[in-house]
């Protein structure tokens, strides 16, 4: 996300219904958005879901605004543009890469 970002959510629902939590950022800074690795890999089942939510503030109050007035703003990778991306880096599981 870049400036209008507020709230970030990353999680993933497996086949047995269970919630993997991923990320969660409730004050989004657009200086954050880099790569984040768990300090430890997660085993998440196949066949599971991955879900990402985020929340937006394009109002005359968000001091991050680019543009004043608000006007409409599309997706792409420029700083006044806007985007949602979460990108997922894994392996094939192998026995103890939890660990």
């Amino acid at each position: 996300m870049h400036l209008i970002g507020k709230n970030f959510r990353a999680f993933a629902i497996t086949p047995a219904g269970d919630v993997v939590n991923l990320v969660k950022i409730d004050n989004w800074d657009f200086n954050w958005q880099m790569t984040y690795q768990f300090k430890q890999l997660l085993k998440i089942p196949a066949g599971s879901t991955f879900i990402v939510e985020a929340t937006y503030d394009n109002s005359a109050e968000n001091p991050e605004n680019p543009f004043n007035p608000p006007r409409d703003i599309t997706y792409g990778w420029g700083t006044n543009d806007e985007m949602l991306n979460l990108v997922l880096y894994y392996l094939e599981y192998k026995e103890g890469d939890e660990k």
